[in-house]
C-alpha cells in the first residue's frame, strides 16, 4: 500500500523504553525487551500483535492509556516526558557543546560554534552583483534617455558631459540602492544569531565562568511597588575564587586578608552595554579592594536578563531593586560559605559592614538610587 504520513509522539521512561503513538492509534513498544523479539504492539484490549501484522484499529488516547497501565504509571508521573518525535530526537541527538576558555579572558568563554555575534559579509560574488545592479538602476533613473532593458546603453547614452548635479544624485542613488541591498541581504542570509535566554541555557551555555542566571524575586515596597519576579543574568566573583596573576604583577600581594573592607562590590553597567562589560576588571577590583563577593546585573533591556512587556521595569528604580535583591542574597551566601573556616566572619544577622558601589554611565541612577 501507499505510504501515508502521520503524526508521531515519542513518550520515554527510565527503562530505556519508548512508545510511538501514531495518529491513527497505534502504539509500538521499542527498546530493550528480556525476551529479545521484535517489536510488538499493545491494544486497547490488553493484548499484543506484532508490529507488522496489527491493523489501525484503536484510538490514540485508549492506546495510550493503555500503555502508560502495562508500563505500571499513572498519566501524572513525573518518570513519563511525552513530545513531539523531531523535537525528542534533535534534543538526544545533539550533545550540549563544552565551553572553551577565552585566551584574552580566563573568565570569558569562547562564543560556541554556529553562533554569530555579528552580520556576516557576504561572498564576493554577491557584493559585485549588487553593486552592479545598483550602479545601473541608479543611473536609468537618473538619465531618462537610457533603457532600462539593455545595461550596456549606459556608456553610450552618456556621450554628453552630465551635470555637477546629475553626477551627484547618480552617486547618492547608486550607494543608497547598493546598501539597502545588502542590508537586506544579510538579514536573509547573515543575520546574527538571534535565540532566547531558555535556548541558551539549554542548547549551550552562559557566557562567563561568573555568569549566573536565577529568577529573581523582588518583595515590594511600602510605595505601593508590587512585588515581580524577574529571570535575571549578573556576574558573582567570590573573593575566595579570585587568583592573583603574578606573571604581569609579581610584586602582587598573593596573601588574603584576615577581615574583609567591603562585604561586596556592585557594579553597573551603562547605556548599549551588559554586566560583561566589567568581566575584565572584576577580579582585579574584589581582590584589590578586599571585597568579599564581585556582583553585576544586566539591566532590564540589556545583555540575557528577560524582557517583560510591561514598560515599568525599564528604569534605573527598578534596577536598583533588582541590584539589591542580588546583593543581600549573595552577601548571605558567601557569609555562610565562610563562617566555617574564619571565626572572624561575622553571623548572617549582623548588617553589611560596607558595599562599594560602582556604576558607569547610565548605571550611576540606579547606583545612586541602590
Amino acid at each position: 500500500p501507499r505510504p501515508t504520513r502521520r503524526r508521531m509522539t515519542l513518550v520515554h521512561n527510565r527503562n530505556n523504553k519508548a512508545a510511538v503513538t501514531t495518529k491513527k492509534g497505534l502504539t509500538t513498544m521499542m527498546g530493550p525487551s528480556s525476551s529479545g523479539g521484535s517489536s510488538r504492539i499493545s491494544t486497547a484490549d490488553g493484548g499484543s500483535k506484532p508490529a507488522s501484522t496489527l491493523r489501525p484499529t484503536t484510538t490514540a488516547a485508549a492506546a495510550s492509556s493503555t500503555m502508560i497501565t502495562r508500563l505500571g504509571m499513572s498519566s501524572t508521573d513525573g518518570n513519563i516526558e511525552s513530545v513531539s518525535l523531531p523535537a525528542r530526537m534533535n534534543t538526544v541527538g545533539k550533545e550540549k557543546p563544552q565551553p572553551e576558555i577565552h585566551p584574552d579572558n580566563p573568565y570569558l568563554y569562547k562564543i560556541p560554534e554556529g553562533l554569530h555575534r555579528y552580520y556576516r559579509p557576504l561572498p564576493l560574488v554577491a557584493q559585485t552583483m549588487t553593486f552592479l545592479m545598483a550602479t545601473w538602476l541608479a543611473a536609468v533613473t537618473t538619465w531618462k534617455k537610457l533603457t532600462w532593458w539593455r545595461p550596456l546603453a549606459i556608456a553610450r547614452g552618456l556621450r554628453s558631459t552630465p551635470s555637477l548635479l546629475e553626477f551627484l544624485s547618480f552617486l547618492f542613488k547608486a550607494v543608497t540602492y547598493a546598501l539597502v541591498a545588502q542590508t537586506l541581504l544579510q538579514e536573509v542570509f547573515k543575520r546574527p544569531s538571534r535565540i532566547s535566554i531558555q535556548t541558551l541555557l539549554e542548547r549551550y551555555f552562559l557566557p562567563s565562568k561568573l555568569s549566573k542566571y536565577r529568577t529573581i524575586t523582588v518583595p515590594g515596597t511600602e510605595k505601593d511597588e508590587p512585588p515581580f519576579s524577574l529571570g535575571v543574568h549578573y556576574l558573582e566573583c567570590n573573593n575566595q575564587e579570585v587568583v592573583p596573576n603574578t606573571s604581569v604583577d609579581p610584586a602582587v600581594n598573593t596573601t588574603r586578608a584576615v577581615s574583609l573592607r567591603f562585604d561586596a562590590l556592585y557594579l553597573q553597567h551603562g547605556f548599549g552595554a551588559s554586566s560583561l562589560s566589567w568581566l575584565p576588571a572584576v577580579p582585579a577590583l574584589v581582590r584589590l579592594l578586599d571585597a568579599g563577593v564581585g556582583l553585576g546585573h544586566d539591566a532590564v533591556g540589556f545583555g540575557f536578563t528577560e524582557r517583560p512587556q510591561d514598560k515599568k521595569w525599564y528604569t534605573s528604580k527598578q534596577s536598583a531593586r533588582i541590584a539589591r535583591q542580588i546583593l543581600l542574597q549573595a552577601i548571605n551566601d558567601n557569609r555562610t560559605a565562610n563562617l566555617a573556616s574564619s571565626s572572624n566572619i561575622r553571623s548572617n544577622d549582623s548588617p553589611p559592614k560596607a558595599v562599594a558601589l560602582m556604576g558607569h554611565s547610565l548605571g550611576c541612577l540606579a547606583m545612586l538610587r541602590l
